[in-house]
């Protein structure tokens, strides 16, 4: 997330058990909580967003679902693609990806500025370990950073500041992805980045977890 100097699992709900008066009253909810978790079909890390094919027919995407895509063109002239969350207000991105627990394998946050900008961003209340993309306003990806995750337990936090490395030109997107996710799909400084899609979604109503934090 943009510092101020410049999601699918199974999400397990608390039950409340009384006591059994037998092994199946024990046994029952366990057997239907896995029935739930491993024919989940919405998006989940487990199993993609509805069992759709991924990228030239590779194993099913991993993303929330109506989100826009981000596709990478790479040298050796294959593709591969992200799914991202907007983030084009200063609001929006002063919280990015914070609070954030988890994020789906293959989905992203998109940061978008009005101009080419060249300040650091932090991770401050980041609890995801990222990779950070910085691209240009053409869409060349200039430069990859790997940002440390905090916990949320940690007071203080060891906030640090993240940029591309020095003589990088300035930047006008960054995306924010799981750690590792462009080192393992071959996506490199100087490959292309085509954020029409993104670029074309109508302004919404803002991020909830923000929201919610106050932003």
């Amino acid at each position: 997330m943009a510092s101020s100097l410049s999601p699918a699992r199974c999400w397990l709900a608390p039950l409340e058990v009384s006591m059994p008066r037998s092994r199946w009253a024990v046994l029952a909810p366990l057997l239907l909580l896995l029935v739930a978790c491993t024919g989940a079909s919405d998006g989940s890390v487990q199993n993609g967003q509805n069992g759709q094919q991924g990228e030239n027919g590779a194993q099913s995407a991993e993303h929330a679902p109506d989100l826009p895509r981000v596709v990478f063109q790479k040298a050796d002239g294959t593709t591969a693609a992200l799914w991202v969350e907007i983030a084009d207000t200063d609001e929006e991105r002063q919280c990015g990806l914070m609070h954030r627990l988890a994020m789906p394998a293959d989905q992203a946050m998109l940061f978008v500025f009005p101009q080419d900008v060249d300040g650091p961003f932090w991770n401050r209340n980041t609890f995801i370990p990222l990779t950070l993309a910085w691209i240009a306003a053409d869409g060349t990806v200039l430069d990859l950073t790997d940002m440390a995750n905090v916990r949320p337990e940690d007071d203080p936090q060891p906030v640090q500041l993240y940029g591309p490395r020095p003589g990088t030109p300035p930047y006008r997107y960054v995306i924010e992805a799981n750690q590792g996710w462009f080192a393992r799909h071959g996506v490199q400084p100087g490959d292309r980045a085509d954020l029409s899609e993104a670029l074309a979604r109508p302004p919404e109503d803002g991020n909830p977890i923000c929201r919610q934090k106050g932003y």
